[in-house]
């Protein structure tokens, strides 16, 4: 399996290699404080690309991965090589990820979340501040990139 994997470190354009994968690993056993999931993770479930993580912390949000322990080898190599091999259990994996990533991580349902717990604190406020502002509210999709074109890259819009 060794001739069938890469190690690429840090690329300017993960969206587009994301596309092309197969599968992607991210077995890390720390996040450094982070918490939350990490944007190529989230990439790649637009994508419909199959996860293998690491337990722990924020990556178990990610319900629709296979979970290995950070230190286990062989179990990391276990679950590539089933995903690797099996197109049924990698395209099983891509649509419930994607259909994970549209219920719970696309950018309009996060941020109606935020909304939700901004106006549960603030008995309006938002609503009040969207009234006089004038700055214009975002509207349309609002990803990070269109997962129909992996090679165009957008920010969303403000």
């Amino acid at each position: 399996m060794l001739d069938r994997v890469r190690f690429v470190g840090e690329l300017p354009e993960l969206a587009v290699l994301l596309a092309e994968a197969s599968v992607v690993a991210l077995p890390a056993d720390d996040l450094y404080g982070k918490v939350d999931v990490p944007l190529a993770v989230l990439e790649a479930l637009a994508l419909g690309v199959p996860l293998v993580l690491a337990r722990g912390g924020p990556l178990e949000t990610v319900t629709t991965a296979s979970f290995v322990d950070a230190a286990d080898t062989q179990g990391l190599a276990d679950a590539l090589a089933h995903l690797l091999e099996s197109d049924a259990a990698r395209a099983e994996q891509a649509a419930a990820g994607k259909a994970l990533y549209a219920r719970v991580f696309r950018p309009e349902v996060v941020a109606a979340r935020y909304e939700e717990i901004y106006e549960g604190w603030g008995g309006g406020v938002l609503a009040r501040v969207r009234r006089h502002s004038r700055v214009p509210r975002a509207t349309g999709p609002g990803f990070l990139f269109r997962p129909d074109d992996a090679t165009s890259i957008a920010s969303p819009p403000i």
